[in-house]
């Protein structure tokens, strides 16, 4: 990504939903699970973005935004 991109991750529900319906699906979607916010925002520094917001609830959904700084 060049300097200034965008990253956005959005879902309509939160994490815990999304984890619940992967799990009931065939094994090949159960192993497709949403990290906890700690650990995106851990992948996300290590691949060189900041996090500019991370919203994860009932009322919000899934939102992740990261912008690549340098």
């Amino acid at each position: 990504m060049k300097p200034g991109a965008n990253l956005w991750i959005c879902h309509v529900d939160p994490r815990d939903k999304l984890n619940s319906f992967h799990r009931g699906r065939p094994p090949r979607s159960r192993a497709t699970n949403c990290p906890t916010p700690s650990a995106m925002v851990g992948s996300v520094e290590q691949a060189g973005l900041t996090v500019q917001q991370l919203l994860d609830g009932p009322e919000t959904g899934y939102l992740l935004h990261a912008e690549k700084t340098s």
